[in-house]
């Protein structure tokens, strides 16, 4: 075997070592920039996040661009900028287009870079919610313009939005056929429901017969792998491929509706047309959490033929810098995300009083999104994949910081073999410390983005109202307009 310089070798280690130091203060900052982020929304300092993210403290790397469109987006929604929300979120929908071009496949693979400094990349369900908040903003804007052509403009781009988000479903069903992930049609079914029996065009009640109809499909369909609206869910997802071949009657045995999905269920049925809608959104989404887990290392047994006497092998090395015995097998662990969700089974029931204190309704909400359920299955699904390729990665890093290590330990070992066992396993220590931090878990979100998203519809006439949610009383103002959307924001 061709012989390299001591320097050399020491130089290889020193190398490796800095640059995995370098990839691990990044994967670091990445992860306290969301903290930061998570923690202003968790206090309501949305002028804050702007503030941040204008002054570039967090979210400056390229990398991050869709979440520093984003999170302004809803930053401004928040503070009830609708024109800078929409400018934003559109940024966002725009980088998100850009990125979904870029085949996950076609993504450049490198030993040293982990996900968490990779670049980020929008899920589907937070290109769903860039179309609903870009719905919400446009209506508001509706309510607080003064003229007809403003007004004209924005009801048009809402109906647009729309169709925008139900092109986006349609051809991500399409290229998703057979798997159990969410596609995000009961919640544009609903908000279908919602624009087009606002908007009252003439036109608009065969659209809103349309979204009911396809919305009880598509409940059953797509649906019934969450838990919130199947108790059957697991056996559904199971089964997700076959489904599609089954009669309706046959699909109903892997159905067990909760009273979410009753809700749900009798709203779309319900033929009656309301005049007012109110939608809750209620607390930010449910910060993910690193989870650990474990890959056999595979060390490559005879990398080296031949020894000193007395010097250890490169297997016996490795062992005892691994600090386990010979004969077991050597393991390393590694971080991906998860989302600790909870499911709404039930929703929660609110009742409605005027302004003379008098009952005008009392009855359960309807559950238009449960987000953070959402995406921890969706996260589920990536892990999958994410498991076998992050072990790998990481494999590499430790065999050729093992492999690094010990030519410390080969250069150094004719000073003694204490010296040179402690020297390699100082340029181990360092090295692992820094690959533990170099493959921090990805834990960046959308933190902006609501966690529950509810319905009310009902019929009020003008005046003013409070409502009761989960013990707290909200005021509400039903204008003098026809049909009217009324957003509660409990931020």
């Amino acid at each position: 075997m061709h012989k390299i310089s001591k320097n050399k070798f020491l130089s290889y280690t020193f190398i490796l070592i800095c640059l995995v130091s370098i990839l691990s203060c990044a994967a670091r900052r990445v992860r306290d920039e969301g903290d930061i982020i998570a923690s202003l929304y968790k206090e309501k300092k949305y002028q804050n996040v702007i503030d941040r993210i204008t002054k570039k403290e967090v979210y400056e790397r390229q990398e991050d661009r869709f979440l520093r469109q984003a999170e302004l987006g809803i930053a401004y929604f928040n503070l009830k900028d609708y024109k800078k929300a929409l400018f934003h979120l559109n940024k966002a929908k725009e980088i998100a287009n850009s990125l979904y071009k870029v085949s996950i496949s076609n993504k450049v693979e490198s030993l040293f870079i982990g996900e968490a400094t990779d670049i980020y990349y929008p899920n589907q369900f937070e290109q769903i919610n860039i179309r609903f908040y870009e719905i919400l903003s446009h209506y508001m804007l509706i309510q607080s313009s003064e003229s007809s052509k403003d007004k004209r403009f924005h009801q048009q781009a809402m109906v647009s939005t729309l169709r925008d988000w139900s092109s986006y479903i349609d051809n991500f069903k399409e290229q998703n056929r057979g798997r159990a992930i969410y596609k995000g049609s009961t919640f544009i079914d609903l908000m279908g429901v919602i624009v087009h029996d606002v908007y009252d065009r003439s036109k608009d009640r065969s659209v809103i017969k349309s979204f009911k109809k396809l919305g009880q499909k598509n409940l059953v369909e797509q649906m019934g792998i969450y838990p919130s609206y199947n108790e059957l869910h697991e056996k559904y997802k199971d089964d997700y491929n076959e489904l599609h071949l089954l009669s309706q009657k046959k699909l109903a045995n892997y159905i067990s509706e909760t009273q979410t999905s009753n809700n749900i269920k009798k709203f779309f049925q319900n033929k009656k047309r309301y005049n007012t809608y109110i939608i809750i959104l209620d607390g930010h989404v449910i910060k993910k959490t690193a989870n650990v887990y474990e890959f056999p290392l595979g060390l490559p047994v005879g990398v080296y033929i031949y020894n000193d006497e007395g010097m250890d092998d490169f297997v016996t090395f490795s062992l005892k810098m691994l600090s386990i015995t010979r004969g077991t097998e050597p393991k390393i662990s590694f971080e991906l995300p998860k989302i600790d969700s909870v499911p709404i089974t039930n929703t929660e029931k609110v009742t409605l009083t005027n302004a003379d204190g008098n009952e005008v309704l009392s009855d359960n909400l309807i559950l238009m999104a449960n987000t953070s359920e959402v995406l921890s299955e969706s996260l589920k699904t990536d892990v999958k994949t994410l498991e076998a390729k992050v072990g790998a990665r990481l494999a590499a890093k430790h065999i050729a910081l093992l492999t690094s290590a010990y030519q410390t330990y080969r250069s150094l070992y004719n000073n003694g073999a204490f010296i040179a066992y402690l020297s390699a396993s100082a340029a181990y220590a360092a090295g692992n410390k820094a690959i533990a931090e170099s493959e921090l878990a990805d834990l960046r979100s959308w933190y902006g983005i609501y966690d529950h998203v509810y319905m009310l519809p009902v019929d009020l006439e003008p005046g003013e109202y409070e409502i009761t949610y989960k013990g707290k009383k909200y005021k509400l103002t039903r204008s003098d307009s026809p049909k009217q959307i009324l957003p509660l924001v409990l931020n």
